[in-house]
């Protein structure tokens, strides 16, 4: 789980999904916004149709948050990242350089 300061609200999560810049790449969109304070926001949307338990979603997320904020901790930006089918099948490692790539582009 990331750091209180570093979630996102749930009206900043509105804002930046309609206001954010959408990228997108086989396994993951990012919406991506300039952050609405000196801290950098993010948050990891795993649906139903990408992991139907529970139990996978959560682990899915545990992994992706520690990527996210490693990268994105000095930045000052809001970030949704919306993981799609395919994603469940890979391993940490190449979770971290899909996420990567999507954040260099």
């Amino acid at each position: 789980m990331p750091p209180k300061q570093s979630r996102l609200t749930r009206e900043a999560f509105q804002s930046v999904w309609n206001m954010g810049k959408k990228t997108h790449i086989p396994l993951f969109t990012l919406v991506k916004q300039a952050s609405y304070d000196e801290n950098s926001h993010f948050s990891v949307v795993v649906s139903k149709k990408v992991c139907s338990n529970a139990v996978d979603r959560n682990l899915l997320r545990r992994k992706i948050y520690p990527i996210l904020t490693k990268n994105l901790l000095k930045s000052k930006v809001s970030v949704i990242l919306v993981t799609k089918k395919g994603i469940e099948k890979l391993e940490s490692k190449e979770i971290e350089e899909n996420i990567q790539a999507l954040l260099n582009e």
